[in-house]
């Protein structure tokens, strides 16, 4: 295939959502603007054995920031899934279990539906719909798949994931004239100092008390950020612990938050 530029090809990187602390109680306004499927190559040295070779569909949730109901900010928040492997620590709970994989994925998926919904039910055609196409236990037990049996079976659930959102080309979250449904969004840097996005400001793992919810004009959203269980929004300066009778023996950085920069709402009392 001949190298070519096309509408595909990065020029720059993707301006990130950032929250500004003291607006919104640290909440960001935005809107999904799209839910695709695209492909990622898995490298044969990849942590994803069984996927090492192949290539996996990849579910995205694009959102656009606003500065306010009607204004558009031009920075973009992609929220993605693989395909999940399909070992048998993939239908394990708890520490050593990978099952939290599928938790995460299939729960914020419900999520953004339901609010796009208005948390209409779903049909017994649309559960259908929903399921990953392949035995994956029997009686308790583990049922082995070929890699090529879980991929196409993830390719298909989650072009059914798009259609959901896209019922008859109709995108649910588009209103009736087209325009985008402006949400209230929940973006965090850490909890309890583990980051959330590799950095970056995104979605926690699992919904929650919510990600998203439908702005309305004059209510406040139902959404906060839960300091008590540890949510951030504001970047953490680092410092290095010595151990004691150790000089220049670095333990641990520990995150200190930068006081300067604590929205007020997050201070609690003084």
């Amino acid at each position: 295939m001949a190298k070519a530029i096309n509408n595909e090809t990065r020029s720059t990187s993707l301006k990130k959502f950032k929250p500004k602390p003291e607006i919104y109680n640290g909440l960001c306004l935005g809107a999904l603007v799209d839910v695709n499927v695209t492909e990622a190559e898995v490298k044969v040295d990849s942590n994803m054995e069984t996927f090492r070779g192949h290539t996996i569909p990849r579910l995205n949730f694009v959102f656009e920031s606003r500065n306010d109901p009607k204004g558009v900010k031009k920075s973009t928040y992609i929220h993605s899934y693989l395909a999940i492997e399909h070992t048998p620590e993939s239908l394990v709970d708890g520490t050593d279990g990978g099952a939290w994989r599928w938790n995460q994925l299939s729960q914020t998926v419900k999520h953004l539906l339901d609010v796009f919904r208005d948390y209409k039910p779903l049909t017994p055609e649309e559960v259908k719909m929903l399921m990953v196409d392949f035995e994956d236990e029997k009686d308790g037990v583990f049922v082995e798949q070929p890699a090529e049996v879980v991929i196409e079976a993830y390719t298909k659930f989650f072009n059914n994931i798009v259609q959901l959102f896209n019922p008859g080309g109709k995108a649910i979250y588009k209103d009736a004239n087209g325009k985008d449904r402006i949400i209230w969004m929940k973006l965090l840097l850490d909890i309890n100092g583990r980051p959330v996005n590799n950095g970056d400001y995104g979605f926690s793992g699992y919904p929650g008390e919510g990600l998203i919810e439908l702005y309305q004009d004059k209510v406040p959203s139902s959404l906060s950020i839960n300091v008590a269980k540890g949510e951030n929004i504001i970047p953490r300066a680092m410092a290095n612990r010595i151990a004691p009778g150790k000089p220049g023996v670095k333990v641990q950085d520990i995150p200190v938050p930068d006081n300067e920069a604590v929205p007020s709402f997050m201070r609690g009392s003084e």
